[in-house]
């Protein structure tokens, strides 16, 4: 009974650690679409100049920002999980990884993932500011005072 649970066991933490290499690469196809939309924008917007692109790119880079966090969330939960059911394994090679990581003070991916919608949210401000800013601030002035 005892190899049975064992085997169990050990077939839960592969199902597991498949579920965190899914997510990952579910992580990295949205990355994909997010890149290539930006891309899009700015070309559409160096042409055409529309306010309405700009502001779409700003919430669009907002919603990748959120889904980033999502996805760190996550994997953060999964890794919880995988690292309770190692311990009912002879090696906790995740558990030790970490550990080790950590000791060397590695930057996860997200912090470096992170940065990407950040710049892009830092372009289109600086273009609605410059192609917009003066327009709104007039009307802010002329019809709030």
């Amino acid at each position: 009974m005892k190899e049975k649970n064992a085997d169990c066991i050990l077939d839960i933490y592969k199902m597991f650690v498949n579920t965190t290499q899914h997510t990952s690469e579910c992580r990295q196809r949205s990355n994909n679409f997010y890149i290539l939309l930006n891309s899009g924008i700015v070309a559409y917007n160096s042409q055409f100049h529309s306010l309405f692109i700009i502001v779409f790119g700003i919430l669009i880079n907002s919603v990748w920002l959120f889904k980033i966090q999502s996805y760190t969330n996550l994997n953060k939960a999964k890794f919880q999980v995988i690292n309770k059911i190692e311990k009912k394994l002879p090696l906790q090679v995740f558990a030790d990884e970490y550990t080790f990581l950590k000791k060397i003070k590695h930057k996860n991916l997200s912090y470096y993932e992170r940065y990407i919608p950040i710049i892009f949210l830092i372009i289109y401000s600086i273009v609605l500011l410059d192609k917009y800013g003066e327009q709104f601030f007039y009307y802010l002035i002329t019809y709030t005072v």
